[in-house]
């Protein structure tokens, strides 16, 4: 017989999704923005700092999701709280990130922001 699949509770799917969208998110160049756009659908919409499109947020979206003034230097990132629900096709999720940055302005002065999120996935292979 085969073995059963192990479940995964919801906590567990949206934190690894948003650890992965983090690392994405943070590795995103100007250049190109395929890695970060692979973890949003095509009708994807950001609601911050106004109503877009996934399309016409992603050139910005590193610096909209850290809270970033553009020549800031990023030192870290990390999940502070998550709480997190769903089903076996989808799942909710909101966070807390703790962002450390260096100041443009004032490289030996350290920046703490925390910024609050939410997201809705729908479970796909091999994502959320």
């Amino acid at each position: 017989m085969p073995a059963k699949p192990t479940q995964v509770t919801a906590p567990a799917r949206a934190r690894t999704f948003l650890d992965a969208q983090i690392a994405a998110v943070v590795a995103d160049t100007l250049d190109s923005h395929d890695a970060l756009r692979a973890y949003f659908a095509p009708a994807a919409a950001v609601m911050w700092p106004s109503s877009m499109s996934i399309d016409a947020a992603m050139p910005n979206l590193r610096e909209y999701v850290l809270a970033l003034d553009p020549p800031d230097e990023l030192v870290d990132a990390k999940i502070t709280k998550l709480v997190a629900g769903g089903t076996d096709r989808a799942v909710w999720f909101q966070f807390e990130l703790t962002i450390h940055q260096l100041a443009h302005s004032d490289p030996s002065a350290s920046i703490t922001k925390v910024i609050v999120g939410s997201e809705l996935g729908r479970v796909r292979i091999g994502r959320l």
